[in-house]
């Protein structure tokens, strides 16, 4: 509604939306066992988003992916393999002439939803 576009341009053909919706729920409580990952989907809106990206990157969470009102995010099992993530959102229509300004700096995309796109980049410093 905020967007102004109507659901299927915002979030595409409902039966994609909600395969895509229930992999990253199934997501939130399932252990790789090959890698040894937890996951966890993060709730946040455009106002908040980056707060909790902050946070959780300060955890060792790092985001992989994103949807409305989703971050979807994973660490290690073992905190001793814990990193700390730092992230940055940008705003645009031109997807890969940001993509390309942001890995010039070495920023990840990991993530892009309707104009916004995520990107991160590992902090040297260990969680604590």
């Amino acid at each position: 509604e905020e967007s102004g576009e109507e659901p299927i341009e915002a979030f595409g053909p409902a039966e994609e939306y909600a395969e895509k919706m229930a992999v990253h729920a199934e997501c939130e409580t399932q252990k790789a066992t090959d890698e040894q990952w937890l996951h966890r989907t993060f709730r946040a809106t455009a106002f908040d988003e980056i707060g909790i990206l902050y946070h959780a990157g300060r955890d060792g969470w790092e985001l992989m992916d994103v949807g409305p009102y989703a971050l979807f995010c994973r660490r290690p099992v073992n905190e001793k393999q814990y990193g700390r993530w730092e992230y940055i959102r940008r705003v645009g229509i031109d997807h890969n002439g940001i993509i390309e300004e942001m890995m010039s700096d070495r920023w990840q995309p990991c993530g892009h939803w309707v104009v916004f796109h995520y990107f991160k980049r590992p902090v040297n410093a260990p969680v604590q």
